[in-house]
């Protein structure tokens, strides 16, 4: 019997409590730092070029330390891969003011990006391993919400701690080492991911085609949105403050629309409304045009069109619990990150090139062709779960 079935729903509930609130903190901690180190970048003369492939290290470091994170989970679980990467992160905030150096902050963020990187892993296959299937939406919707909320506030958290000195990076260990104790909190309901994966690390991507594809394409798509819209906006007669305005409003529909959106997964047929997330999000790029100079009824129609483009994380996550379990699940976690990786080192290059090309409006259609080119998949999965329905009893 599996951890999951074995425990009660109250241990159930505070492990999976207790997972998601720490790795909110994690989120909540790269919403501090990265505008932070960028700021403490731009302060010291850095070229924004520089900065940027400063930023890149993370990207990196997820990419190359995602396969390693699945091993290091099965060697020492979840639980214990949480703890470790939390309390490194916290040394690497207290060492990045210490030596507030370009060239030193290379290897401690790709140390920081690695950390995020199994912290991620490990919540996800720990997540999704106490999630019952009837409840998984709700589930990873709620952890998707604190996700969001976490980076989110990161910002705001700034304008109380200021961006000078060590107290931004105080708060951002202060906050790893809390992680540590709430995770320690979880009590004896932990998932044991034992064993070995039934495929090699990359067969995963074979096995499982549809999340991982996603998983990318979100990632593209998304960091190509944050790094160009501002230039979109100012490009299209719109102010700075209001493209500004614009993102967070997009934030908080994906904060907003996570659990209503994840109640709907556990209640009708996911794969339908997993193919009508992927038409809205087509529907509300192409709307972008129109609705950037639009006042109300643009901040509402992208305050809608951001909760349903988030919720196609969720729905990536959703659908890893529902093909793989324990060992393979950890892998696949894996695998799912390092797609993440990928996306957001390939969006912005191919967002930039098509804007070279074809201008501010390169970037909705670099995000439209994407989804485009993902949308069949969806469909044929929708078309087949048609077909796997049980047939009506006879009388």
């Amino acid at each position: 019997m599996s951890i999951a079935a074995a425990a009660s729903s109250g241990a159930r509930a505070r492990s999976l409590t207790c997972v998601i609130a720490s790795v909110t903190l994690a989120t909540l901690n790269y919403g501090i730092t990265f505008p932070l180190l960028a700021l403490i970048l731009e302060r010291q003369g850095v070229e924004k070029g520089l900065i940027g492939l400063s930023t890149a290290a993370s990207a990196m470091a997820v990419i190359v330390s995602a396969p390693i994170s699945s091993r290091l989970m099965l060697a020492l679980g979840p639980r214990r891969l949480l703890l470790g990467a939390m309390l490194l992160s916290a040394v690497i905030y207290g060492l990045l003011p210490t030596f507030p150096n370009y060239w030193t902050w290379f290897p401690l963020r790709f140390i920081l990006g690695s950390c995020g990187s199994v912290i991620w892993v490990a919540s996800e296959a720990w997540i999704n391993t106490m999630a019952p299937d009837e409840k998984r939406g709700r589930i990873i919707a709620i952890y998707a919400t604190a996700s969001s909320a976490g980076m989110a506030l990161g910002p705001l958290l700034l304008l109380i701690t200021g961006s000078s000195g060590f107290p931004p990076f105080i708060v951002a260990a202060a906050f790893s080492l809390v992680g540590c104790v709430i995770t320690l909190l979880a009590g004896h309901a932990v998932p044991r991911l034992e064993g070995r994966p039934s495929v090699h690390f990359l067969r995963f991507l074979l096995l499982a085609p549809m999340p991982y594809l996603l998983n990318l394409l979100f990632a593209a798509v998304g960091e190509a949105f944050h790094t160009f819209f501002a230039i979109y906006a100012v490009d299209h007669g719109t102010s700075e403050q209001r493209a500004f305005m614009i993102m967070t409003v997009m934030s908080l529909g994906g904060i907003a629309l996570q659990y209503p959106l994840g109640w709907l997964a556990d209640h009708m047929n996911r794969r339908l409304l997993f193919l009508l997330c992927v038409l809205v999000s087509i529907g509300g790029f192409l709307l972008v045009p129109f609705a950037i100079g639009a006042e109300y009824l643009g901040l509402a129609l992208f305050f809608f069109c951001g909760g349903i483009f988030a919720m196609l994380y969720s729905f990536g996550v959703i659908m890893l619990g529902e093909r793989f379990t324990g060992s393979d699940l950890a892998t696949a976690s894996a695998v799912f990150t390092l797609m993440w990786g990928l996306g957001t080192l390939t969006g912005p290059v191919l967002a930039g090139a098509a804007m070279d090309h074809l201008g501010s409006p390169g970037l909705i259609w670099t995000a439209v062709a994407l989804l485009l080119l993902y949308l069949p998949i969806p469909v044929v999965s929708w078309l087949r779960s048609l077909r796997k329905r049980p047939a009506p009893a006879q009388t």
